[in-house]
Formats: C-alpha cells, sequence, structure tokens
C-alpha cells in the first residue's frame, strides 16, 4: 500500500474519497448557519423559535436576571441567569429569539481557554512539520518527500 507502485491511482483515490465525504456531509447537512444578524435582520422569521450561536458570541454586560451578548458587532439581551458568566467570555448558546429584541436562554455553555487550547494545538502542530520537514525535503522530480541525505543510516 505504501510502495511507488500505482502512486497516482492512490492519489486520486483519496482525493476522490475526500470528495464523496464532503457530498455526503453537505447532502445530510440539517442545521442552517445561522447568527446573530440574521435573527435580527428577520425578526419575524426567527420569533418564537430556537435558535444556536456558538462562533465567536461575546458577553458585553451581567446583570443577575440576564446579560447581553454580541456576535460580530450586533447586540442583544438574552433573559436567564448563568452561574459564572462575567464581560468578555467567550460563549456557545441556546435560547428562543423573540421579534421584539431579546432572547430566552435554554442552554449555555462557556468556552474556557479556548485561545489556549488553539494556541497550543497550532504549536504541537508546526513542532510535528518541523520534526517532519528536518528529515524530509520535498522534490519537484517525482513530486514527493524523499529522506534528506544527512539523515540516512
Amino acid at each position: 500500500m505504501f510502495s511507488d507502485n500505482h502512486r497516482y491511482i492512490k492519489i486520486f483515490l483519496l482525493v476522490l474519497i475526500l470528495v464523496l465525504l464532503c457530498l455526503y456531509s453537505y447532502r445530510e447537512s440539517k442545521s442552517i448557519y445561522i447568527d446573530l444578524g440574521m435573527c435580527l435582520a428577520n425578526a419575524g422569521q426567527f420569533d418564537g423559535k430556537e435558535i444556536l450561536l456558538e462562533n465567536y458570541v461575546y458577553v458585553s454586560s451581567v446583570s443577575k436576571d440576564r446579560f447581553e451578548i454580541e456576535q460580530e458587532g450586533k447586540k442583544i439581551f438574552v433573559v436567564g441567569t448563568a452561574e459564572g458568566l462575567a464581560p468578555g467570555d467567550e460563549i456557545a448558546i441556546r435560547a428562543v429569539f423573540h421579534r421584539q429584541g431579546y432572547m430566552t436562554l435554554q442552554e449555555l455553555h462557556i468556552n474556557k481557554l479556548r485561545n489556549i487550547k488553539i494556541i497550543i494545538s497550532l504549536a504541537a502542530a508546526l513542532f510535528v512539520a518541523g520534526l517532519f520537514l528536518i528529515r524530509y525535503r520535498f522534490t519537484l522530480n517525482g513530486f514527493q518527500f524523499v529522506e534528506r541525505a544527512s539523515c540516512r543510516t
């Protein structure tokens, strides 16, 4: 399987599998991305519906029975209490949207240390890529990675 025999056929089959998985995901996907701007722009369409906001949603302010969230410059109040919530927290929220300009809290998840997790993941990926590139180099002759002469034993 890992030999150079029929390399282009193997590459083609792997790309074909990737394309088929993408098409399957596109076809079977039931969720439509909804952001706060869409809800506020089409308030009548989303009135009384449960929505999920999870990308770059930040807490602007917190009071005892409600808090304000912001996503891409759009703000809205959410009615409901949340323990441990502070301004500046990044959250994922499931709530019922109301055309009057507020939401009723259903579920809330605080994304703690998300930025640190992303930085650690990127650092690990760069480290592994660095180890790989120390041992191998890419050649256009054959369009492949080959072991460096200094690493051969």
